[in-house]
């Protein structure tokens, strides 16, 4: 069994991992820690699963823990993650890594120094979809057209986001919180570094869009953000086109709907209902990584990757030109 201790209740994801971890075989939660927003759920649930509750992040708070999930505001990140490596706590970070580039390197590493596990849970990495479309490549990929709303904070009631609106604590708006999932599932099908972004974001950072050219040839065209303010369409989640040389393949708001309509062409179209993973996949991939003593299959580098394209995205948008990568 391992000890899991949940740093924040700021994100609401949290909401979807507490379950997954109390549901799985080998985890107990054992602590909570409710700094930032929302202290009153993460005191609530301590008192319901029958854990221990700080109000602080103290020295107390690691010992006798195994790993621990943080789903703090973005710029606690570091802070969190130099405090777990050193007790030897393995850490689950929710997205973004960090804020900007020069915290995800210190996040990386500290992580690597501690002899921890460090694992950013990107949802679209097990969605079947997704998986499908990887095996089914063959040769390079040419071209992705990729779409990926999520929703808007604002509309999350009962749960305090206000830090959402609030680029130091959060880092990004619309754009980066949404569309670093999608840049996640895009390098894992294309396998290869971006090289140059240009991309246009609007004046409230709600939405943006962006194309990314990678040093395997590879053309991106990328439209991410939050839904409109009164809530979130049907059919506004997340699509992804993909051309390879001999292939085309469609997956139509497939990544978290509990159908997918996915399609394959090679001269004829071929349709496939496939299922959602849920945030169970990241929780049990983190998991195993450590009983197994390995490496996460998603890295803190992947994460320093997506997070570099998005900030790139970023400075385009503000400079009005395309950025080269590495920055």
């Amino acid at each position: 069994m391992l000890n899991i201790g949940i740093v924040s209740y700021a994100h609401p994801h949290v909401l979807k991992y507490v379950p997954a971890f109390l549901s799985h075989p080998n985890v107990e939660i054992a602590k909570i820690c409710g700094i930032g927003a929302n202290i009153e759920i993460a005191k609530r649930d301590a008192e319901k699963i029958g854990c221990k509750f700080f109000d602080t992040l103290e020295e107390k708070f690691f010992e006798d823990l195994d790993a621990i999930y943080i789903a703090s505001e973005p710029f606690r990140h570091t802070e969190i993650v130099k405090m777990a490596s050193e007790y030897g706590v393995h850490v689950l970070c929710d997205k973004p890594i960090a804020v900007n580039m020069k915290e995800a390197d210190e996040i990386i590493e500290t992580a690597r120094k501690g002899g921890i596990k460090f694992m950013v849970p990107f949802n679209t990495r097990w969605q079947p979809a997704l998986r499908k479309a990887k095996e089914l490549i063959q040769g390079d990929v040419q071209y992705i057209y990729a779409v990926k709303f999520g929703m808007n904070p604002i509309n999350i009631k009962n749960f305090d986001t206000s830090w959402f609106f609030d680029r130091e604590m959060a880092g990004f708006g619309g754009f980066g919180d949404i569309g670093m999932h999608m840049l996640d599932a895009i390098r894992f099908l294309v396998e290869s570094d971006a090289i140059r972004v240009y991309a246009r974001i609007d004046k409230d950072d709600y939405f943006g869009n962006a194309i990314i050219e990678f040093k395997n040839g590879a053309l991106v065209y990328l439209i991410s953000g939050w839904t409109n303010p009164f809530g979130k369409a049907p059919w506004m989640n997340a699509t992804l086109e993909v051309l390879t040389d001999d292939t085309a393949i469609l997956i139509n708001k497939p990544l978290y709907e509990p159908v997918s309509d996915f399609c394959i062409f090679k001269g004829q179209a071929e349709f496939s209902d496939l299922g959602r993973a849920g945030v169970s996949s990241n929780v049990n991939e983190f998991v195993n990584s450590i009983l197994e003593d390995r490496d996460p299959i998603i890295k803190g580098e992947d994460a320093k990757a997506s997070l570099e394209i998005t900030i790139a995205g970023y400075i385009s948008s503000k400079k009005g030109r395309e950025v080269k990568l590495p920055l």
